[in-house]
């Protein structure tokens, strides 16, 4: 059966564009290829529903089990596996051969080769490497320090300051008082950073993200403001706490979520993963209210917005020290590395942008590592070139 699939490859990928939205549906060269025999029509019905009657024309499982083991990329080192790893999404899993995205002739071919060219790829050393824990803060009278030091300040409204750069930096309020100051945390791109705010709430900053808060909460309402991307640990408390952004607010007691709302990106995503959130839109004033387990998904160009049970793990895999890709197209994935590395991207074919991914990586990886997996089982190449990386066939 893969003997088959591997001379019919083309069929695989017209197949994978029309299943990832790279190609409509009612588009003539699909409408064509499905009008050409009734084997095409079962073979696609069965694809959009494994568990429909078709499903028993191939055994996809099987299928699945196979080209899995040869495309397992888990090397070794010091005898525990190290990343990358790539598995298929359900969906995925079912059309049998979609491992990482819509190149299946390299796929298949890589797949066939001997045993003995199967071998881990050789890695020159990069010189884009990967981030850490990096940050400024910038205080009310506009001084900047550079979270590189450790700091111990007593604060003129009764906070105590504290940053030890590989815990992050915290506020406790030692004395009662009505007076506080706006200070503003900024991570660079490479870099991430932990801030624990006064009343005892955890920020997870990462790389090109900024938040401004009050070095002590006073009045009704706990507020903040996000540019980028942060996962909050709220402490509960009867005030509620708000994170605003340049198109939504999110509003909480105590809970546990991230926001993904970085100024270049298309969408905000607000991802909860326990207690209960309110996201109000602005462009509308619409409100929204999520349960655990829960994304909501805001178009800034159309205004749109969607929410959809995830597995909550993708989301927040960033504070864990690991990417992970889930269908995602190389355009979306390089940009969040990019961040992350602190690169810039160029392509050379367009068309590249919209090829899909799954799979995961540890962040403590140098960016050639993952690199070089890519290039293993497709015919895109990355070149380097200082903080630059081109992208070509």
């Amino acid at each position: 059966m893969l003997k088959i699939i591997k001379n019919d490859y083309e069929k695989w990928g017209l197949l994978l564009r029309v299943l990832t939205e790279e190609l409509p549906e009612d588009s003539v060269e699909f409408q064509t290829w499905l009008a050409e025999s009734q084997e095409h029509r079962e073979l696609y019905l069965s694809l959009q529903d494994p568990n429909g009657k078709d499903a028993r024309l191939f055994d996809k499982d099987e299928m699945y089990r196979k080209i899995s083991e040869k495309t397992s990329f888990t090397t070794k080192e010091n005898n525990k596996p190290v990343i990358l790893k790539f598995n298929m999404p359900n969906w995925l899993k079912y059309a049998s051969i979609f491992i990482f995205f819509a190149i299946p002739a390299s796929i298949l071919l890589w797949m066939n080769k001997p045993d003995k060219l199967q071998r881990e790829p050789t890695y020159q050393s990069s010189v884009i490497e990967p981030g850490s824990k990096k940050a400024k803060l910038t205080m009310a009278d506009g001084r900047t320090l550079d979270l590189a030091n450790k700091l111990n300040i007593e604060n003129g409204d009764g906070t105590h300051i504290i940053n030890e750069p590989e815990q992050g930096l915290s506020y406790e309020k030692v004395n009662r008082s009505n007076h506080f100051e706006y200070h503003t945390l900024e991570v660079p791109n490479g870099g991430e950073y932990e801030l624990k705010l006064s009343d005892g709430t955890r920020v997870y900053l990462n790389s090109g993200s900024r938040i401004i808060y009050p070095s002590s909460f006073v009045g009704k309402e706990r507020s903040v403001k996000l540019t980028g991307e942060a996962y909050f640990e709220v402490t509960k408390d009867i005030h509620p706490f708000i994170v605003h952004t340049n198109n939504m607010n999110v509003k909480v007691l105590g809970t546990s979520f991230n926001i993904c709302t970085y100024e270049e990106d298309s969408q905000v995503n607000a991802t909860l993963v326990s207690g209960k959130v309110e996201v109000y839109t602005l462009h509308d004033d619409s409100v929204y209210s999520l349960t655990p387990g829960y994304n909501l998904n805001y178009k800034k160009e159309t205004g749109k917005v969607s929410t959809q049970k995830v597995e909550t793990s993708l989301y927040i895999a960033w504070t864990r020290g690991e990417f992970i890709f889930n269908n995602q197209n190389l355009e979306d994935i390089l940009t969040q590395l990019s961040r992350w590395y602190d690169f810039q991207i160029e392509y050379t074919d367009q068309s590249m942008r919209k090829l899909r991914f799954t799979g995961s990586a540890e962040k403590k990886r140098p960016i050639n590592y993952l690199l070089k997996q890519i290039e293993t089982v497709t015919n895109i190449k990355f070149r380097e070139d200082g903080k630059k990386i081109t992208i070509y066939r």
